[in-house]
């Protein structure tokens, strides 16, 4: 359901960048994404919401938050491609 909304609100975003995480602890799946406090930071930040969607840079424009979608801000991050090496 979350790429469903997503794309009903930003039909021109590429979901090869896009993240969703959902169920139990994101904290592990975050930490490939943020180093240091930020995974947990976020975690905070999610309160009771279960689900937390990744727009990476490549995704396009998404709207700061939708009528279904809490806005958590932007984070510095990384993004581990594969190499030659």
């Amino acid at each position: 359901m979350a790429f469903v909304h997503v794309l009903d609100v930003a039909p021109d975003l590429n979901l090869d960048h896009v993240d969703v995480i959902c169920g139990g602890d994101p904290s592990k799946r975050l930490a490939h994404y943020f180093g240091g406090e930020i995974p947990a930071q976020i975690r905070a930040q999610m309160q009771h919401y279960n689900t937390v969607i990744l727009f990476l840079p490549d995704a396009g424009r998404f709207p700061d938050g939708t009528d279904l979608l809490k806005s958590l801000g932007t984070w510095p991050g990384h993004l581990h491609l594969p190499g030659n090496g």
